[in-house]
């Protein structure tokens, strides 16, 4: 495998940065994502850290982050789904580059309730590259907008040299999900980032 699907790490208990309960105007429709976000080098608010606990009554949360063993994640999961990764993970990303990737970072400040915060980082496209085997991958049919794509494959020719893209989505610039490239992953598990899942992706 050459590359892979990265996810937060799943948790009963996970550390979630959280975007204000009321965002300006401009990001009350993240898809297409806003306007705004796309220019900026800095987000204009900070994300919030709170424990969130899956139970079978649903999610709850608390700004107390006491009983968590890594409260910080590398890849920090986020009520938007949006790429927010730590300076290290930004670091392999960038190293490992071939420079087709087109990835840029907005700066973004996470912080518990109290206290200090530190710096992460969202991951923008500057393009959408082509990535899909189309003839593999499997469309679903929508009346009057472009089909719905249901099941990815993605074509080794054409993903070969990446260290990240996004999973193809509408809102390319800012994707849901992240893919990176075999040696990221493995430069990551070495330096013991944390917070990370991997995931096989259908590449043929």
């Amino acid at each position: 495998m050459t590359h892979y699907f990265l996810s937060p790490k799943d948790s009963r208990h996970v550390a979630v940065a959280f975007f204000p309960s009321q965002l300006p105007p401009s990001y009350a429709l993240l898809d297409p994502v806003p306007a705004e976000v796309l220019t900026l080098d800095a987000l204009p608010f900070d994300l919030v850290l709170k424990q969130v606990t899956f139970s079978k009554h649903g999610p709850e949360d608390s700004e107390d982050l006491s009983g968590l063993r890594h409260p910080w994640a590398d890849y920090q999961p986020n009520t938007l789904a949006w790429p927010v990764v730590s300076a290290r993970l930004r670091a392999l990303i960038d190293r490992h580059a071939c420079g087709r990737e087109g990835q840029e970072w907005v700066r973004v400040t996470v912080r518990p309730a109290t206290g200090p915060g530190r710096s992460y980082y969202l991951l923008r496209f500057t393009y959408q590259p082509d990535v899909l085997n189309e003839a593999a991958s499997v469309f679903h049919p929508v009346a009057n907008r472009p089909a719905l794509l249901v099941k990815p494959v993605f074509a080794p020719e054409k993903i070969a040299g990446l260290s990240v893209f996004g999973y193809p989505s509408t809102s390319w610039q800012i994707p849901s999900g992240l893919c990176i490239s075999r040696e990221v992953k493995e430069a990551a598990k070495q330096e013991g980032l944390e917070g990370l899942h991997f995931e096989d992706l259908r590449i043929f």
